[in-house]
């Protein structure tokens, strides 16, 4: 988590990104992101709160069309492959064009490039993976000099 925090050129106080998607019927809310020990997954938003988060933001796209868009859309391709037993493996390569695997805010990007048809791409200023140690990324098989960290 420290790892991820600090290896882009600027320093973050976060190491983990959700989407969060609301059934429009059920009012259910649920997360939908991915770690490196399971993969992409979909859990009920109040497990997700309940585990002890110390530091949380929420953004919001302020096209709200969109954005509950994106999350659907993140919601289905993830719930669609959990539920088959044959969850999207974690992205350690941290390659944000590819969205075979993914990293925790691949899941976003990935959601928002769908919804809005390639319009949108997320962040709009990728991170810099500029650490000095590139011996340790290299060996982790981060290949990428920009992600979404």
């Amino acid at each position: 988590s420290a790892l991820i925090a600090r290896m882009g050129h600027e320093d973050t106080q976060f190491s983990h990104l959700a989407v969060v998607y609301v059934d429009p019927r059920t009012k259910k809310a649920w997360t939908i992101e991915a770690h490196i020990e399971l993969g992409s997954v979909i859990a009920p938003l109040d497990q997700w709160l309940s585990d002890g988060k110390s530091r949380t933001l929420v953004f919001r796209h302020e096209d709200a069309d969109l954005a509950h868009r994106a999350a659907l859309h993140s919601y289905t391709r993830v719930k669609t492959r959990q539920d088959a037993g044959d969850v999207i493996k974690y992205d350690f390569a941290f390659d944000m064009h590819n969205h075979d695997r993914l990293f925790c805010s691949e899941v976003a990007r990935e959601g928002y490039e769908a919804a809005s048809r390639g319009a949108l791409r997320v962040p709009a200023f990728p991170s810099q993976l500029t650490m000095k140690n590139r011996d340790l990324m290299d060996r982790l098989g981060i290949g990428e000099d920009q992600s979404f960290i």
